[in-house]
Order: C-alpha cells, then sequence, then structure tokens
C-alpha cells in the first residue's frame, strides 16, 4: 500500500477546515454547526492517526529493506 503524501493530505482536508472554522467564528457557542464540526474535527485527527499509523509502517519497511540490503556481503 502506498501511503498519499502530506501535501496531498493537506490539499484534501482544507476544505474540511476551512468549514470548521467557519462554523466556530460564526455560529454562536453550543450550535448544531459547532457539534458537527467537533464531530467533523475528531474524524479528522482519526484520519490523521490512520495516515501517520501506514506512513510510519511504510517507512519501517523501507528502512528493513535497505538494512538488508547494505547488509548483504557484495560479490566481486
Amino acid at each position: 500500500m502506498r501511503v498519499i503524501s502530506i501535501s496531498t493530505l493537506c490539499k484534501m482536508q482544507q476544505k474540511i477546515a476551512d468549514k470548521i472554522f467557519m462554523d466556530f467564528k460564526y455560529t454562536s457557542p453550543n450550535s448544531i454547526e459547532q457539534l458537527q464540526s467537533l464531530i467533523t474535527f475528531n474524524d479528522s485527527i482519526i484520519r490523521w492517526f490512520f495516515y501517520l499509523t501506514e506512513a510510519n509502517k511504510e517507512f519501517k519497511n523501507r528502512t528493513a529493506v535497505e538494512d538488508e540490503t547494505y547488509a548483504k556481503p557484495q560479490s566481486v
């Protein structure tokens, strides 16, 4: 599985972040919009958790392959 770039994920979430900001700036406290934005914000944090977990796995796998490559004796 190939992990998307961090900049791609940021671009994907830009509209979501903008909406969350606007809902908190222009709606009354405890409004339905703010509550929905908190749910959306929570979902966004979960998405980042999974992204970072997968990116870390990919990094570890890539590092392990590189370690194996360098550990093998070179034949002449």
